[in-house]
């Protein structure tokens, strides 16, 4: 969960956007709204760092909640797609299953017979 402080100090890195300081005079609990969107959008301190930087890489007007949503959604998106690249990297280099998640384990399984009952034992072959 992103903290208290980090959505405020992100919120900050939007001030330089036009409309920001009409935001704060006129209603402050819009600026509380997009504190409160990116708490609840994004699952960390760097996710809200990477939303916020990726909104002011690509827009030049204050976001609104949905918009932080919105680009929150986009980052994790991203961040999945990345996750899963590695994991399939770490799959092929696997010594075991050569990339494909599967092993084949051949056991020989025998029967037997003692008195009292009957045993089973197996062996890896």
């Amino acid at each position: 969960m992103v903290t208290e402080k980090c959505a405020t100090s992100q919120i900050i890195r939007l001030s330089g956007l036009p409309f920001f300081a009409q935001l704060l005079e006129s209603d402050k609990a819009g600026a509380k709204e997009l504190q409160v969107a990116l708490r609840e959008a994004c699952r960390d301190d760097q996710h809200a760092s990477e939303t916020v930087s990726r909104w002011l890489r690509g827009h030049s007007q204050l976001p609104t909640p949905a918009d932080l949503y919105s680009s929150a959604r986009e980052v994790a998106e991203e961040g999945r797609i990345v996750q899963d690249a590695r994991s399939a990297e770490r799959r092929r280099k696997c010594r075991f299953c050569d990339g494909t998640g599967w092993s084949v384990v051949y056991e020989l399984v025998t029967w037997e017979s003692r008195g009292e009952g009957t045993y089973r034992r197996t062996e890896n072959i």
